[in-house]
């Protein structure tokens, strides 16, 4: 990755620091397997799985043995290259502080579905369907594709162009709930990974900590999700209600009802 980073980093004069983090997913079991054969697509499969929440389903035989792994090490990446823009801060043309990281397809698809607040259901599943199919030609995110996202790792990432797809902030109810379960359900997986971290190190302390912050994070997940949940449905009635009363047909009630719960445009 540092040789594919070098031209944009001397163009910019700027050094480009090495993560271990940001390294691709590992195919483990189905590395050298061809995209279109049972391995490459159990690996896109378990891929996919992972960017819904069920990061405990394991990668066979690779470094990131399961969701878990991956999203620990690459979001600790994430958090680094945050501390640091802030440190030494690259204001961009917009006026905002900018980082760029350079990473593999996998864990940089990955990892944005799996954290961005606004992962279009109606944008990336025929994506998904079109890189299993026909990976060659239709790869989910392209070499040299860029993916950009705003936020920071306490309040959220939200997602704003996908290889050079602008991805609307609201996508519809049916990505806001399935983004709440996703919320609910990451939590408890990530907390049983860092406890069994700290008991390896046969530290009590550590032991301790690792329990404590994991009964935090699942309880706030937890309170937080009905409120989530009857939010987003909230939101799509009272802005249903208001296209009912601004449009005088059955066709543009369809279209209104088809934007805002599936997304669709």
């Amino acid at each position: 990755m540092a040789q594919t980073a070098a031209p944009f980093a001397a163009l910019e004069q700027e050094t480009p620091h090495i993560l271990s983090g940001l390294n691709e997913i590992g195919g483990g079991i189905y590395a050298g397997d061809p995209y279109s054969g049972p391995g490459g697509i159990l690996y896109d499969l378990t891929l996919l799985t992972w960017a819904f929440g069920y990061e405990f389903v394991p990668m066979p035989g690779s470094l990131d043995f399961n969701g878990i792994a991956f999203e620990d090490y690459f979001s600790n990446a994430v958090a680094t290259m945050y501390a640091d823009a802030l440190a030494n801060p690259i204001v961009s043309a917009n006026g905002q502080v900018t980082d760029v990281a350079f990473s593999g397809e996998a864990a940089i698809s990955t990892w944005t579905l799996l954290n961005a607040k606004n992962p279009d259901l109606a944008i990336f599943l025929p994506r998904f369907v079109e890189a299993v199919l026909s990976p060659e030609k239709h790869p989910f995110l392209p070499n040299a594709g860029v993916v950009e996202l705003e936020g920071n790792p306490t309040e959220g990432w939200t997602l704003v162009s996908f290889d050079g797809q602008p991805i609307p902030q609201d996508p519809g109810l049916l990505t806001q709930l399935i983004v709440d379960f996703r919320d609910v359900i990451t939590p408890p997986q990530m907390a049983i990974y860092n406890l069994v971290e700290a008991a390896l190190t046969g530290n009590a302390t550590t032991i301790q900590d690792a329990l404590a912050a994991g009964v935090y994070s699942v309880g706030a997940a937890i309170a937080q999700f009905p409120q989530s949940v009857i939010g987003d449905i909230g939101y799509v009635v009272q802005n249903l209600a208001a296209d009912v009363a601004a449009r005088d047909s059955a066709m543009a009630l369809i279209d209104a009802f088809g934007s805002l719960v599936f997304g669709l445009t």
